[in-house]
């Protein structure tokens, strides 16, 4: 997970700084949307034309990404407005791919995964007046 998380960091690093030379992201205004669980990344503007664009890394020349369902679904409804954008060779020179309409363009063929994940947690009252 953190080797991900690391990879993750570095493609959208790589987008940031590239995506103003990559067609048809050329003179369209970025807007940081990392931190917003909407789906996507980045939100590309142009005279009220945008983009949604998902960023993913992989350190070697080819590999596998993983969509969260809300990434899928946003895929699905913005269909050729949503790009996923994939960067890949970390361990050597950095390439990407652009695929719009990823989820049903026919370019990726995508397995649903479900998990069931167990999750531990401890709670406490904390009363006023009861210092230690």
């Amino acid at each position: 997970l953190a080797n991900r998380l690391i990879t993750g960091k570095a493609a959208e690093e790589y987008f940031v700084m590239n995506y103003p030379n990559i067609s048809p992201f050329q003179n369209y205004l970025l807007t940081d949307t990392t931190n917003m669980g909407c789906g996507f990344d980045y939100k590309l503007s142009l005279e009220g034309d945008n983009y949604y664009v998902e960023v993913k890394g992989i350190n070697d020349r080819q590999g596998s990404v993983l969509m969260t369902e809300k990434e899928y679904n946003m895929a699905e409804d913005l269909l050729e407005r949503y790009c996923l954008f994939v960067v890949s060779n970390f361990r050597e020179t950095p390439v990407h791919q652009l695929f719009f309409n990823p989820v049903r363009s026919g370019d990726l063929l995508f397995q649903r995964q479900e998990r069931h994940v167990k999750q531990i947690s401890f709670q406490t009252n904390i009363i006023y007046g009861n210092e230690v």
